[in-house]
């Protein structure tokens, strides 16, 4: 029997409410030549047993004992080592497509160059209702179909893309994924996406749709949605070390370099800024002066410095902060802790520690 021409990996932990609508997603494609390699990392809600209920020989189930989102690189590549096709595509257990999907991506790999396949997701609720069409503004032109080699990944590196190429839509060459040694993931991500689309960047030009080739299903439970926090600060630290030990195979000059890195050090002071801010709503007066120390690690203009040095000593006095920042034209520290996603870019809860400056 032939090797199916795609494999699709679809990571799966206690999803059983919601993997049905995945496989079928997944069966209801017009493209036929597939397998789906699902790896349950240790499931309590019988997950394996549901998807075994489908009878299908397409779907292979690989189970081991749980070992969280911290080893998730490592569930994937193990799907990459059980699987066969020449061609991977990525369908977490909580995410669907539609019936186009496949084939309208398969004949990008007619060019030997091409070594990733791209388009746009849809965000919806659980019952499938549209939120929001990802990522709602295009990178630049040469960074969608990174031609030059190279500029997707420097594109990605800046604070406002991350990863503009939503797993759910992404296709890969089998070869170029095991050239970059599988699936990557930087430590204390829960994610593997921007890791690995980096360094896809790196490799070959890239193809890409206009139109939904995936539903983004978002819930409570979601990776993204509960860690965003996390996946910011590892998003600022990945960027930073791929724009030094990378610099030869970016195509960016040392001024954009240096402005995507101003980019961030200003989006990280923010982060930290609103980070006191919430801290100190809550009379956590130390953990407040804490997080506003590390603000002043990013290169402060005078403005901001004594803004942050005033917070500084109104929590010293154990006195909240909030309306000197309200008073300099800044918005609540609630209503800022949000992207328009809904992702929250803060959590009280957050290692101050984690946020180290990279130059």
């Amino acid at each position: 029997m032939a090797n199916p021409k795609v494999s699709i990996i679809t990571p799966a932990y206690n999803h059983r409410n919601l993997i049905g609508a995945c496989i079928q997603s997944v069966r209801n494609q017009s493209f036929r030549d597939w397998e789906m390699i699902i790896v349950d990392d240790g499931s309590t809600d019988g997950t394996p047993e549901f998807v075994e209920s489908y009878k299908d020989p397409r779907i292979k189930v690989l189970t081991q004992p749980n070992q969280g989102l911290v080893a998730l690189a490592k569930s994937y590549n193990r799907a990459l080592q059980a699987s066969k096709g020449e061609l991977i595509a990525i369908l977490e257990a909580d995410d669907a497509w539609p019936p186009e999907k496949l084939d309208g991506q398969v004949s990008d790999f007619d060019d030997p160059a091409i070594v990733l396949s791209w388009g746009r997701a849809m965000m919806t609720d659980l019952d499938g209702h549209p939120i929001d069409l990802i990522p709602r503004r295009l990178p630049p032109p040469e960074a969608m179909v990174n031609q030059p080699v190279g500029r997707a990944s420097f594109v990605m590196c800046q604070d406002q893309f991350l990863t503009f190429a939503f797993p759910v839509t992404v296709m890969m060459r089998r070869t170029t994924v095991e050239k970059i040694g599988g699936f990557q993931q930087e430590p204390g991500m829960p994610v593997v996406d921007m890791a690995t689309f980096l360094k896809m960047g790196l490799e070959g030009p890239w193809a890409f749709h206009d139109r939904i080739l995936g539903y983004w299903r978002r819930h409570p439970d979601s990776a993204t949605k509960s860690r965003f926090p996390q996946i910011l600060n590892g998003a600022y630290k990945l960027a930073m070390k791929t724009l030094s030990t990378e610099r030869e195979r970016i195509p960016a000059t040392d001024e954009e370099i240096k402005l995507v890195k101003r980019h961030w050090d200003y989006f990280q002071y923010e982060r930290l800024a609103l980070l006191g801010r919430a801290l100190a709503s809550e009379h956590r007066w130390e953990e407040a002066i804490a997080a506003f120390n590390h603000a002043e690690i990013y290169k402060l203009r005078p403005q901001a410095r004594a803004l942050i040095g005033g917070a500084k000593a109104m929590c010293s006095a154990h006195v909240n902060p909030e309306p000197l920042f309200l008073a300099v034209k800044h918005k609540g520290w609630q209503e800022s802790a949000r992207l328009s996603s809904g992702d929250p870019v803060i959590s009280i809860d957050l290692d101050i520690n984690d946020f180290i400056r990279i130059d």
